[in-house]
């Protein structure tokens, strides 16, 4: 997961479209055999799949996920790393 993160890094900073075909090309392998990474913006905490790392007020409904500071994925349906969150008051 740690080169899963990297990637998530280099593509946010470098925009570039061989990173972002790499990165789509590992997905897609790690789908195949299981692994997929959580959804969490607008989604409600759980903290069966979520790891609150912050609070802040907001608009929006208490409990809500406002952001995603690390992705969570699931092997098989199953928690392999939670996802760290900020969530609404």
């Amino acid at each position: 997961m740690p080169v899963l993160d990297s990637f998530e890094l280099a593509l946010k900073e470098s925009g570039d479209k061989g990173v972002f075909l790499i990165k789509s090309q590992i997905d897609d392998v790690l789908k195949k055999h299981g692994l997929v990474a959580m959804r969490t913006l607008g989604e409600k905490f759980n903290p069966e799949f979520h790891e609150a790392v912050a609070e802040d007020k907001s608009e929006k409904e208490s409990g809500a996920i406002l952001e995603e500071f690390q992705k969570g994925y699931l092997l098989h349906g199953k928690v392999l790393r939670p996802a760290r969150v900020k969530v609404a008051k």
